[in-house]
């Protein structure tokens, strides 16, 4: 053979193993590209629809909370209260 007919042969086999590896590898990247950006704009939805919630949350826990402190202080209040008549009413019914 000659030396142009086996660099020829050799720049073929290069260049068909080269889009063998090359293409697919390219698809791939572009895929997963295109797969990370679209990701990332869902991500980016779902951060603004986080901070909204957490800015209606903080907005109105404190109030919450607070009334809510208060609201289980007077109930104990009450519950102490019902155990304390209730003990008095065992006791006046233990004497009859």
């Amino acid at each position: 053979m000659d030396k142009t007919k086996i660099g020829d042969w050799v720049w073929k086999g290069f260049t068909v193993l080269l889009s063998v590896i090359v293409v697919p590898c390219f698809v791939w990247v572009w895929e997963a590209e295109s797969r990370l950006g679209s990701l990332e704009h869902e991500i980016s939805d779902v951060d603004e629809n986080v901070k909204k919630v957490l800015s209606v949350l903080e907005g109105d826990s404190g109030n919450d909370l607070s009334d809510i402190k208060v609201d289980l202080e007077l109930m104990k209040r009450d519950i102490q209260k019902i155990n304390s008549d209730l003990r008095a009413i065992r006791k006046n019914y233990k004497r009859k």
